[in-house]
C-alpha cells in the first residue's frame, strides 16, 4: 500500500467521523432523539407531495 492510499483512507475516516459527530450534535441541540416528534416532522417527509 503506498502512502497515498493510507492517506485516502484517513481522510475518509475523518470525514465520516466528522459527520458522526456532526448528526449527534444534530440531534442533541435541536431534534431531541432519534424518533422524537420533532425529527419524525423534519426528516421523514411525504415525498409524494413535492412539487418539481
Amino acid at each position: 500500500m503506498s502512502r497515498l492510499d493510507i492517506k485516502t483512507k484517513d481522510r475518509s475516516k475523518l470525514v465520516v467521523e466528522g459527520l458522526y459527530h456532526a448528526v449527534l450534535k444534530t440531534y442533541e441541540e435541536y431534534l431531541e432523539k432519534p424518533l422524537s416528534h420533532r425529527a419524525h416532522e423534519l426528516l421523514h417527509t411525504d415525498l409524494s407531495t413535492w412539487e418539481i
